[in-house]
């Protein structure tokens, strides 16, 4: 005979976490031929989680084993959150009753044996478990004839493990649990004691999924047996295809509690290796190219939509950055930018990239070494002077030229533009003696030897080239004419006079002599040719053309003693302007006889006269001949 009880009145204790609870009471009836029965907890609620409670709901059923061992079916009847009444019916005379929720999990009981699954394939709810898969037991003792159990509490046989998918991964549409233990299946739960153990099933799964449309950032939570895990993996579904997380850890799941793995994200890109080497074009070094390769899962891949990398020093100071929209797994930072050419020393990697347009991660830093030297030629330009030209036989081009003036003076490296012209690098160093001056001509130059000096200096690494170049201050002009400062620093002048502007080397029976500036002749010398502007001077008289002076003209090895080499007659002339004659000439200078002298020293004229006359000079001119 089986007893009806209608009315249950339940609530269930669950202990997930901080006080998770499922409580149930059981009320029977009064009909014919049957034994009322009440079974009652206290004040509990279904369950709660996190502070959010979860209450009874009508379609809630329990399963109810009697002393037959027949399941029986217990229906909510009426809810109130969480107090519930169920209805259903044992068999007339059970004296111990096991209760299994929910009702589908539980298949067979014998006696304290109780036979329940965990499903292999479970469902996801919005910030909790699916209730509908944990699993609580409760047991009670059922006196004949009196009316209500007091006291019943449902206690979790399964534990619970909870993680979340990343907020960038909005198309979740399988989540699959999996571990080297039995985690799912048939479960033979022992309850003769006061607290329940449990045992799965040899033939049971290892694994536990769930399939649906999920929303970006969602929690899982599994049910699953509380076993030690040795080590999980957790496999998640997208449309672009399947990542995982995977860990050795040990777990051990407790019955009644929870483990939060928290968000777990795709796999890392990560900067494996980075190697540098100098880059060269032509034999023309460029800079520093840099290789990149990137660790790149391929789901994660699939998710990425940016990867910026960048290049430090070991100051910090960023020298290279690199944005892709690619997710190539090696990567070229070429020589470009304000730092083309990386000097020897070491360097970081750092970066990140960007998953689905809106979550950046960062990469972890990598370091690398730059040990190589940079290889590159230094090639002066040829520098020449009049000198040189003149060597050259052509006394024309020579005398076409400035003879203080060095020309074509600089150096090509071959090294680019981009690192000569930088002012993170070292410059072109060009020296005169070991003075620094400037490319292209050089004015203004001392007479005598030059040295030309072109060096770069990069990275520890040195190459120069130099040329030697003679500056004789060849071809050369000077105006005596109304200059009598210039006249006297740069000529050595004796018994010399200035009147009216006009440069008397003879003045009214005083003879002068002068010395030009001391040239720079090379042993191998130089020919000269000379022009001279002067006037013999004689006021008041008529016949002065008749009456002459002579101007001699010589190399001389100092500017002490003037030499005779050349005789230049000039005529007497009564203008008083500053109109002159010409004489000219040739002279070979030479490293001995390195100055040109100028001596009056000789007159011929036999009128007597009243006022001074004078042999002045205009001005002098020297060039190279052939």
């Amino acid at each position: 005979m089986r007893t009806i009880i209608r009315t249950i009145l339940a609530s269930a204790v669950c202990m997930i976490a901080a006080s998770c609870l499922k409580d149930a009471s059981f009320e029977s009836g009064k009909q014919n031929l049957s034994e009322p029965l009440t079974i009652s907890t206290e004040t509990q609620t279904k369950t709660s989680l996190n502070g959010s409670e979860v209450h009874w709901s009508s379609d809630d059923v329990v399963a109810i084993f009697d002393n037959s061992n027949t399941k029986n079916r217990f229906q909510a009847v009426s809810t109130n959150g969480n107090n519930a009444e169920f209805s259903g019916e044992v068999t007339s005379g059970t004296t111990m009753i096991y209760a299994v929720y929910p009702y589908d999990l539980a298949n067979s009981a014998n006696g304290s044996i109780l036979n329940v699954t965990i499903p292999v394939e479970q469902s996801s709810k919005e910030g909790s478990f699916a209730e509908e898969h944990n699993i609580s037991v409760a047991k009670a003792v059922k006196t004949p004839g009196v009316e209500a159990v007091e006291g019943i509490t449902f206690k979790n046989v399964c534990a619970l493990l909870k993680f979340t998918v990343p907020a960038y991964l909005t198309d979740v549409t399988k989540v699959t649990l999996s571990s080297n233990s039995v985690i799912a299946g048939d479960m033979v739960i022992d309850y003769s004691e006061e607290n329940p153990t449990c045992t799965m099933s040899a033939e049971g799964s290892k694994s536990i999924y769930m399939t649906g449309s999920y929303a970006a950032g969602s929690t899982f939570w599994f049910v699953l047996a509380p076993v030690t895990l040795d080590g999980i993996n957790v496999n998640v579904e997208t449309s672009k295809g399947t990542y995982s997380m995977s860990s050795d850890t040990q777990f051990e799941m407790t019955a009644g509690n929870y483990r939060n793995l928290g968000t777990l994200e795709l796999k890392k890109v990560q900067v494996t290796s980075a190697t540098a080497a100098h880059t060269y074009s032509e034999g023309v070094l460029t800079g520093t190219q840099v290789n990149v390769n990137l660790g790149i899962d391929q789901t994660t891949a699939s998710y990425i939509t940016a990867v910026s990398l960048q290049i430090k020093n070991a100051e910090g100071t960023v020298l290279r950055t690199l944005t892709l929209d690619s997710t190539a797994e090696s990567v070229v930072m070429p020589a470009e930018g304000s730092w083309p050419y990386l000097p020897k020393g070491d360097y970081t990697i750092s970066g990140a990239y960007t998953l689905s347009g809106v979550t950046e991660k960062a990469i972890e830093d990598i370091t690398f070494s730059v040990t190589e030297s940079p290889v590159f030629e230094i090639t002066a330009t040829t520098p020449y002077t009049s000198y040189d030209k003149y060597l050259a036989g052509d006394a024309a081009g020579a005398n076409s030229l400035d003879g203080s003036t060095i020309y074509n003076v600089g150096a090509t490296v071959s090294v680019s533009d981009a690192i000569l012209n930088n002012a993170n690098y070292p410059s072109l160093s060009i020296t005169d003696n070991d003075a620094q001056v400037s490319t292209g001509n050089l004015t203004g130059r001392s007479w005598g030897k030059h040295t030309i000096k072109a060096s770069y200096t990069l990275d520890g690494v040195t190459a120069s080239s130099e040329a030697s170049v003679d500056v004789t201050g060849l071809p050369y002009s000077h105006t005596f004419y109304d200059n009598e400062d210039s006249t006297k620093s740069t000529w050595t002048c004796k018994s010399i006079r200035y009147t009216i502007s006009k440069c008397a080397i003879f003045y009214d029976g005083t003879y002068g002599y002068m010395f030009s500036p001391k040239f720079n002749i090379p042993s191998s010398g130089a020919k000269i040719s000379y022009t001279i502007g002067a006037r013999f001077y004689m006021p008041k008289i008529s016949n002065a053309s008749k009456e002459t002076c002579e101007l001699y003209v010589g190399a001389t090895s100092d500017n002490t003693t003037p030499t005779t080499t050349n005789k230049h007659t000039f005529k007497g002339s009564n203008s008083t302007n500053s109109s002159y004659d010409s004489c000219a000439g040739n002279l070979d200078l030479s490293a001995g006889t390195p100055y040109v002298s100028l001596d009056s020293n000789d007159k011929n004229y036999s009128t007597t006269l009243n006022v001074p006359e004078y042999l002045w000079l205009h001005n002098i001119s020297i060039k190279y001949r052939n």
